[in-house]
């Protein structure tokens, strides 16, 4: 299945995009990095856009992202997958946070310094936790983080 993204420009000039979509449930999202540079989340494939130049920068490796958050004063976003956080600029993976969550993840906000979301379970009630990243450090607070501390 292939997802079409309508992109317009400043100057009205518009274009539109395909994307192959990924194995995660029919959702389409698009942030941008910068004023040029977008990223494209396709049922679960996440595309790095030059929106400037209309071409493809690169995808994330992976079939399973479920949102994506742009991070304010530079040129990050924050990308999640079921159980992870990527972070990531329109050149491709910065890096990655420990296991989050059982089952996926929410973004909720982000700010120059941190991000907070929701990580969530289907084992036994639906329960939701908050979280926190701390962007300088890489910490995760919160989540289920502490579920997974042990393990590999």
């Amino acid at each position: 299945m292939w997802i079409w993204i309508r992109f317009d420009s400043p100057d009205g000039d518009s274009w539109a995009g395909s994307f192959r979509a990924g194995r995660v449930a029919e959702w389409t999202k698009v942030v941008f990095a910068d004023d040029w540079h977008a990223f494209v989340l396709a049922a679960g494939v996440c595309y790095s856009v030059d929106a400037e130049q209309r071409q493809l920068v690169g995808t994330l490796s992976g079939e399973t992202f479920v949102d994506v958050l742009s991070i304010p004063d530079g040129d990050l976003v924050a990308v999640a997958d079921e159980i992870r956080v990527v972070i990531c600029n329109p050149s491709g993976v910065l890096w990655t946070t420990d296991r989050i969550a059982w089952d996926g993840i929410r973004l909720l906000v982000a700010s120059k310094d941190m991000i907070t979301g929701v990580a969530e379970t289907a084992h036994g009630p639906m329960e939701e936790r908050p979280f926190t990243i701390d962007l300088s450090t890489g910490t995760v607070t919160g989540g289920y983080t502490e579920y997974f501390s042990n393990r590999p």
